[in-house]
């Protein structure tokens, strides 16, 4: 869980992020660029319990 701290800087992250991704996807037409970060999302979670910074926690095992 994250902080309120933590919750504002991951917001202004987030804006930064949606003003610079044009400008990084220019070469890309609308539809490419959907599928683009469509892939990346999957990438991203069939890789997500081998990161160092998983964007979903791992479940403990442990738990009932």
């Amino acid at each position: 869980a994250l902080t309120g701290q933590g919750v504002s800087l991951l917001a202004t992250a987030d804006r930064h992020v949606q003003n610079v991704q044009p400008e990084i996807l220019k070469g890309l037409k609308t539809e490419e660029r959907a599928k683009f970060i469509a892939m990346l999302r999957k990438i991203t979670m069939a890789g997500n319990e081998r990161s160092r910074a998983p964007l979903i926690a791992p479940q403990d095992e442990s738990a009932p």
